[in-house]
């Protein structure tokens, strides 16, 4: 069994979400042999927690890390039982390779 063709890796995976502050993600994207092309990172937020917003972020083909850089708002809405999902997607082929990890954010 051999690597899979996209894999992401935060270099934390735990935070403290400060009303108002930022929290900065660096994350290692490693692509499979013969995988190239621009990686998109992109915030999956449970569907009941409102106060974190990420802008989609692009690394570029020819980079291996890049950061997702999450915005929190003055007040957090919800309960923070459920992990945040940052989620890389590299176009291939007409399809997504798509690569994920869990981050969990508590007040």
């Amino acid at each position: 069994v051999g690597p899979g063709m996209l894999a992401v890796e935060a270099e934390r995976t735990s935070f403290a979400a400060e009303p108002g502050k930022t929290i900065r993600v660096p994350v290692r994207i490693k692509r499979g042999q013969d995988v190239s092309g621009p990686v998109e990172l992109t915030l999956v937020m449970p569907a009941h927690l409102r106060g974190l917003t990420a802008a989609k972020t692009t690394i570029d083909a020819k980079l291996e890390r890049g950061e997702l850089v999450i915005q929190c708002a003055d007040k957090l809405v919800g309960p923070c039982n459920m992990p945040l999902t940052l989620r890389a997607t590299l176009r291939r082929n007409g399809g997504p390779l798509i690569a994920e990890v869990k981050l969990d954010v508590q007040p």
